[in-house]
């Protein structure tokens, strides 16, 4: 357990600024996939109630807006991990 704790000692960053920089991307992304919750909840809800309309033809296409709209949410969490590994923190 120790030699965890000391290998781990040795890969934080110094004190200072990387909280914040942690914090801020936290943020980012935070509103990356809030944004994309929110739309991919109105394509959904667009999906569902044209379901009786169009006696389930449009189910595909609905879900294919809604993967459209998740990408938004992918690509928030891709830049988080590269954010994270270019400041070495990862």
């Amino acid at each position: 357990m120790l030699i965890f704790i000391i290998t781990v000692a040795d890969k934080l960053p110094e004190t200072g600024g990387a909280g914040f920089m942690v914090f801020g991307i936290g943020l980012m992304v935070a509103a990356a996939e809030c944004f994309s919750a929110i739309h991919q909840g109105n394509v959904c809800a667009s999906g569902i109630s044209l379901l009786p309309k169009t006696k389930g033809g449009i189910f595909t296409h609905s879900m294919m807006l809604a993967v459209f709209v998740e990408l938004l949410g992918v690509l928030g969490l891709v830049f988080a991990i590269m954010a994270l590994t270019m400041l070495g923190l990862m």
